[in-house]
């Protein structure tokens, strides 16, 4: 089945009040369903802070499971140039979900409370590489 097939599905299944329907980038090609009676869930502002980008989500999750990280162990855990995973903290700290702290001539990285109970709540079935 090919894209346009799967969106045309999603959709029906969307204008019958079954699932709510979220894209990313044409690029991405990343789609999240949820059905319809948890759509609160997607109400959490967290929530779409966490699903909007895969690699902002990976950032937020490797917090919650391996707190008091630096930018180079997850860059190197994730296999992302250190720019990336510094946007996505900054991204991560405007929202209060990843706190900062110095350490020596590096800054470590923690989870804010909101940020592990959404990972322990939702963050259950997204990849977690660092696992493996």
């Amino acid at each position: 089945m090919d894209g346009h097939h799967v969106d045309h599905h999603l959709d029906q299944l969307e204008n019958r009040g079954r699932l709510v329907v979220t894209r990313e980038s044409a690029q991405d090609k990343e789609v999240l369903c949820f059905l319809a009676e948890d759509e609160e869930l997607w109400e959490d502002e967290n929530t779409r802070i966490l699903f909007g980008r895969r690699q902002k989500r990976a950032v937020g999750l490797l917090l919650a499971d391996k707190p008091g990280v630096s930018t180079r162990e997850i860059a190197e855990e994730l296999m992302l140039s250190p720019d990336t995973v510094r946007y996505h903290l900054r991204t991560l700290m405007a929202h209060d979900l990843v706190e900062r702290y110095p350490s020596g001539q590096t800054n470590l990285y923690e989870p804010a409370e909101a940020l592990v109970q959404w990972a322990r709540e939702v963050g259950e079935g997204f990849d977690r590489p660092w696992e493996e």
